[in-house]
């Protein structure tokens, strides 16, 4: 059976479908800049290694287990933020239906079951 949805539901269910770059830049420079840290963690790992290798240890376990010790930097893209929540934030009188404020508490409770999965 067909379930009808109120002009107001159908918007709020966009806007919380649509996402927002949430990074601070532009989409073409947080492209730019994805691509850039993800290059600048390799090359730091690769410079640790190389500099490792370097120093002249003449036993090849020592260099094998200096080079594992090693530990590679963390950078992770983090995902867009939905276009509701970003409006709940930084624009709180826009939001002035009851099922916008709805649709704010469903988000934050999926997020936060999702963050302790």
């Amino acid at each position: 059976m067909l379930i009808r949805v109120s002009p107001q539901e159908k918007k709020v269910r966009d806007y919380v479908n649509q996402t927002k770059n949430c990074y601070g830049e532009n989409n073409k420079s947080s492209r730019k800049s994805i691509r850039y840290r993800k290059v600048a963690v390799n090359r730091s790992y690769r410079r640790n290694a190389h500099n490792i290798l370097n120093v002249g240890y003449v036993d090849i376990e020592t260099i094998e287990v200096s080079l594992s010790a090693q530990s590679r930097s963390d950078w992770q893209k983090f995902a867009d933020e939905s276009l509701i929540e970003h409006m709940s934030d930084y624009n709180r009188n826009s939001l002035k239906g009851e099922l916008q404020k709805e649709a704010i508490k469903r988000i934050k409770k999926s997020n936060k079951n999702t963050d302790l999965n």
